[in-house]
């Protein structure tokens, strides 16, 4: 996979141009040294886009927006990783050339714009986001989803130096306000190392559009990475751990966890984790949704994401299936591993 690499100020831009996707997928990575105390800010940032902007500052204004330029998916993700956050903000829509549509990549992109830097910072909604959060925390035991995540996340984290505990999150909590997000939004866009990765059937002058970004970031004091790449991985394990609980839900949750090798922030570790999990299991035509969903009909749901340098696969299924949907993941995640896929599922 080959990137043509340029640069927007002294941000840089990767661009892998192909023709065998129908999308456009961006992602402005940002890269910074874990603090505990900006855990929720981190979260919470996710529910501060994309109805904390200006433009789009209810939920009907940005459903009518998005409608126009056929539902592109403009997301925030967070990844805390060993002894650094990556916060991503991305944006993945279809590639104007398979629509009637003028300006279509302009368009877009000043949406992705809007959405990140043109934000309101008198969040009316933070008030919900707070109280759902704490609920969320607090009665986390009572939604499979999140405990069988939050189980396989516990089992894995011990290994880790700044795992955080049930009662650190509550105290946490307690001190998380809007004006500490506000605080870490600024922080974030000045001190954080920035990176933008753009995929798909483009041609260079697509970072023309971008071109605003020097207006609200820059690498100037950002952290220098090889302070991040300064730590060594010493996480050694072998074997299986393996965890069940009989609960009163109405379906099994099945959370497996993989480690990898993500001790440096390098151009290739970047890459896959921007884009593995899109790829292999976030979306409907994902790898992984296909063979459990479509094919075998095995799964409720399906989803994948990263906490620490592990990456977690996660799904709702009928105990009856617990063995072939094991097996089904196993056989699937190698042929991915070695490039066993087809241009068509691409």
């Amino acid at each position: 996979m080959e990137f043509i690499t340029r640069y927007i100020g002294n941000i840089p831009v990767y661009i892998y141009q192909t023709k065998k996707i129908k999308t456009v997928n961006i992602s402005l990575e940002y890269i910074m040294d874990f603090k505990k105390e900006h855990y929720y800010n981190v979260i919470s940032l996710g529910d501060y886009f994309p109805t904390g902007s200006i433009k789009y500052n209810t939920k009907q204004k940005y459903a009518n927006a998005i409608s126009k330029l056929y539902s592109p998916q403009i997301y925030y993700s967070e990844d805390i990783n060993r002894y650094f956050h990556i916060i991503s903000m991305r944006d993945t829509y279809i590639n104007g050339k398979y629509l009637s549509s003028k300006n279509h990549d302009k368009r877009n992109i000043e949406m992705f714009k809007d959405v990140f830097f043109e934000v309101n910072h008198q969040y009316k909604e933070f008030p919900y986001t707070k109280k759902r959060i704490i609920n969320s925390l607090k009665n986390f035991k009572n939604n499979g989803v999140s405990y069988s995540e939050i189980k396989a996340c516990e089992i894995s984290d011990r290994f880790y130096p700044y795992n955080i505990t049930y009662e650190e999150k509550i105290k946490l909590i307690n001190d998380f306000s809007l004006e500490s997000v506000k605080e870490f939004y600024d922080y974030m866009l000045k001190k954080a190392y920035k990176m933008l990765f753009i995929i798909g059937d483009v041609s260079l002058d697509i970072i023309d559009y971008f071109s605003f970004l020097p207006e609200y970031i820059n690498n100037n004091d950002s952290i220098n990475i090889s302070d991040l790449n300064r730590y060594v991985d010493e996480y050694k394990f072998e074997g299986i751990l393996e965890n069940k609980e009989n609960n009163d839900y109405s379906e099994t949750r099945l959370c497996l966890s993989y480690h990898y090798e993500f001790s440096k922030i390098t151009l290739k570790n970047m890459i896959i984790r921007s884009f593995f999990s899109y790829i292999f299991v976030n979306s409907n035509n994902s790898y992984l949704f296909k063979a459990l969903r479509t094919d075998n009909s095995i799964c409720y749901n399906v989803s994948g994401y990263y906490v620490n340098n592990f990456f977690y696969i996660s799904l709702g299924i009928n105990e009856n299936n617990y063995e072939i949907t094991r097996k089904i993941i196993e056989e699937e995640l190698k042929k991915f591993i070695n490039d066993d896929i087809s241009d068509e599922l691409i």
